[in-house]
Formats: C-alpha cells, sequence, structure tokens
C-alpha cells in the first residue's frame, strides 16, 4: 500500500512528538501507550480534520499527542481507503474473486460461505470445487 506524502509528514511529526513528550514526562506505560492511542482514533472519528487541526494548533502545549494521532490516523485511514478502492475496482476488472475448493467441509453451512464469498452483492466472481 502506498502512503502519501501528507500521510507520512503526519507520522514523522506525530513520532517527534511522541519522542519529545515521552523524554519530558518520563515514560508511559503500555496501557497507557495504548488507552492514548484508543482515545486519539476515537477522536478522529468524532471531528474533522479542519477541526483537528485546530486542536493540534491549539493545544500543542497542553496535550500534544492525542489530536496529532487523531489527525496522522485519519490520513493513513484516508489511504488505506483509497489504495482498497483501486485494488477492488482492479480486481472487478480481471473478473472478480474465483474461490476454489479443494475438498468438502464437514459442514454444508462452511462450503454454502466458500460458494458466497466469490460473488457478493452483484459482484463479478465464480466458484469450483474440485473433489475426489
Amino acid at each position: 500500500m502506498k502512503i502519501g506524502p501528507s500521510s507520512l509528514a503526519l507520522l514523522a511529526k506525530t513520532a517527534l512528538m511522541a519522542k519529545y513528550v515521552g523524554k519530558s514526562q518520563g515514560r508511559c506505560t503500555y496501557q497507557e501507550a495504548k488507552s492514548m492511542i484508543s482515545d486519539s482514533i476515537e477522536l478522529s472519528q468524532c471531528l474533522d480534520s479542519r477541526e483537528l487541526q485546530r486542536l493540534v494548533d491549539e493545544q500543542s502545549e497542553m496535550y500534544p499527542l492525542g489530536p496529532s494521532i487523531a489527525l496522522t490516523y485519519q490520513s493513513v485511514l484516508r489511504d488505506c481507503e483509497i489504495h482498497c478502492l483501486s485494488e477492488g475496482l482492479e480486481v472487478k476488472r480481471l473478473g472478480g474473486l474465483h474461490v476454489v475448493g479443494t475438498s468438502l467441509h464437514e459442514s454444508r453451512r462452511i462450503d454454502n460461505q466458500l460458494r458466497g464469498r466469490a460473488g457478493r452483492q452483484g459482484d463479478p466472481g465464480s466458484t469450483r470445487f474440485m473433489v475426489r
């Protein structure tokens, strides 16, 4: 996956800020870091990028990492969505997902799930089971 230059810049800036904050405030525990990242991701889902940028600018002294992590998360997520969209279009152009089953499972339900996986919601695809 290709990450855009703006996302790379935000990642570098956030990593540098995390390094600085870590040195100035002492090391944080794994749980504290995990909690900060979780809170930042929740924040990124509640606010748009303009509001996050405003928070980064306003709160850079008090609480520098939360909004920065959230803004970086949004940027990388946007790059992922663009990448997945283009990959999905390429798969459809090539004929969709093709599932090859090499054996039957004990449960017919699992075989039916494999069959259904190939062409969902009108997308192209095919299924072929090759069993003796």
